[in-house]
């Protein structure tokens, strides 16, 4: 397989005051000039690919060929791209989170992105599943995402989404499994069941406001580390005792904002964990976004990693965009709901 590298920093986005690390590329140099179609206006609706034959058929033969080109060995990381500047000295909690939420408050847009992507995932069979492809997204605060995986031979993998209403996961390789429940019968133990929950994705982009002052049942706790300040939030378990639900790491050196998330269960396990990194302001504006995410599953050996190459305004309506599959009327095969009103995963037909 062809290893196509970044020749040298100057390829990096510039004005950041960022240098690499370990300064490699992931072999999608092809992709990179090749995805820059704004999104169609009917995203998300399983149209027909012409590069394939068609929107099924095109995945069901990206799933046939995914062996060969989901990526070389050892090429399932992408190099993490480091602040340069100095090392700022101890601040306190309130203005670490003042500058977290005054960047989140400064979007008053609809944010598009759009770069390559790549994943491992478990199917019904036990059997790990690689993926390689293009990530497309769109989210509106507060709570308003619609995140698209698509194969590199073409055919949606995967949907993620959220609205003020409702929230869904619908995967489509192999066979068509919709995750989906409402916010306001959300509850921890039924959202276990989902693969991956859209507001982790949305707090690990930096971008939803984070309480300003604590107290003592909910957090943060806070600490000075030697490159980060560590923030963790506080929940109650089933059994009614105080744990750690998650914990946050934020850059002391600029543009101080989060750059990991553990997400752990009552019994301290880490269920779920975030990296973001690369940062960079969105074109036309003062916020300072990500230019690469990595989720990570430790539980089920999983992971989701991005790297957007188009960070700017969406100027079109994104309405259609953040409406459900289920409220659009389409068929998303076999349903699983995630709330309180479908109990643990109950799934439907």
């Amino acid at each position: 397989m062809t290893d196509r590298r970044w020749k040298s920093p100057a390829q990096i986005p510039s004005g950041t005051g960022f240098q690499p690390v370990g300064f490699q590329g992931f072999g999608m140099g092809s992709r990179r000039r090749r995805g820059q179609a704004r999104f169609a206006a009917g995203v998300g609706d399983g149209r027909a690919n012409p590069a394939t034959g068609g929107g099924r058929a095109g995945a069901g033969l990206a799933v046939c060929l995914l062996a060969f080109v989901a990526g070389c060995p050892g090429k399932t990381d992408w190099p993490a791209i480091e602040p340069s500047g100095p090392r700022e000295p101890p601040a306190g909690l309130p203005q670490v989170l003042g500058r977290i939420n005054d960047n989140a408050a400064r979007m008053d847009f609809t944010l598009e992105a759009q770069g390559d992507a790549a994943a491992r995932h478990q199917r019904p069979d036990g059997k790990p599943e690689l993926f390689d492809g293009r990530v497309k997204l769109l989210f509106r605060k507060p709570r308003d995402l619609y995140l698209e995986l698509n194969h590199t031979l073409g055919g949606e993998v995967m949907q993620i989404g959220s609205n003020r209403d409702e929230f869904w996961v619908w995967k489509r390789l192999n066979q068509d499994r919709y995750w989906w429940g409402r916010h306001d019968r959300m509850d921890a133990q039924a959202a276990a069941a989902l693969p991956i929950r859209p507001e982790e994705v949305v707090e690990v982009f930096g971008l939803g406001a984070l309480p300003a002052a604590g107290d003592a049942q909910s957090g943060p706790l806070f600490e000075v580390a030697s490159d980060r300040y560590v923030l963790c939030f506080l929940d109650r378990g089933p059994d009614g005792r105080t744990y750690v639900a998650r914990r946050l790491r934020v850059d002391r050196r600029a543009p101080h904002l989060i750059r990991e998330i553990e997400y752990l269960t009552p019994a301290g396990r880490v269920r779920a964990q975030a990296r973001a990194h690369s940062f960079r302001q969105v074109a036309g504006s003062a916020v300072w976004v990500p230019g690469q995410l990595r989720l990570d599953w430790p539980g089920r050996d999983e992971f989701l990693q991005m790297k957007f190459d188009l960070l700017q305004r969406y100027d079109r309506d994104p309405s259609r965009a953040f409406q459900s599959p289920l409220q659009r009327g389409r068929s998303v095969g076999e349903q699983i709901r995630v709330d309180r009103d479908g109990g643990s995963g109950a799934a439907l037909k």
